[in-house]
């Protein structure tokens, strides 16, 4: 089923090449992305996976919650930064994407689903999601990944890349 679906696979620092390209997604995975940006990057890469997830569409990602928002701007790293729930909320809603928390594991982020309109969360109230039946959802609809480049990613890319029947996106 993957070869019938052609999946690509992407490596981009931001999005608007494939904006450019008119690439649409339906969903992305950011997995330890935000908690090296600073709001200025936290803010433009949920306006570009606004654009590149179709109408359906939802964004995955962690985050890690905070008392106060980080004053660094930019790529943040090897350093962490927080954000208030608050201000990540209100920048999801900015660029018309819902904000659902979701009740995954993480030694110590918060994962949570920025969710186009159109995208159906009814799945998220039906008990525990893990990545087993994540990869089974994003493989029923075709899967767009948004991570970073490092072991991890790496690792996850080549898992993603095997059990997915859709696009990725590879930041």
């Amino acid at each position: 089923q993957v070869r019938i679906k052609a999946p690509t696979f992407v490596v981009a620092d931001n999005g608007a090449p494939l904006i450019e390209q008119g690439r649409r997604f339906d969903f992305m995975l950011a997995q330890s992305i935000f908690s090296h940006t600073g709001l200025d990057l936290l803010d433009r890469w949920l306006a570009d996976a606004a654009r590149l997830l179709e109408d359906d569409g939802a964004l995955a990602a962690t985050y890690l919650d905070g008392p106060e928002d980080p004053a660094e701007s930019g790529w943040i790293y090897p350093g962490c930064v927080r954000f208030r729930s608050e201000t990540v909320v209100a920048m999801a809603q900015r660029h018309g994407l819902r904000f659902v928390p979701l009740d995954w594991h993480h030694p110590r982020q918060r994962w949570a689903l920025f969710a186009k309109p159109g995208h159906d969360v009814s799945w998220i109230g039906e008990g525990a999601l893990d990545w087993n039946v994540l990869f089974i959802l994003a493989g029923s609809v075709g899967l767009g990944a948004v991570v970073v480049t490092s072991g991890l990613a790496d690792v996850l890319a080549g898992a993603i890349r095997y059990l997915s029947a859709g696009n990725l996106l590879l930041v």
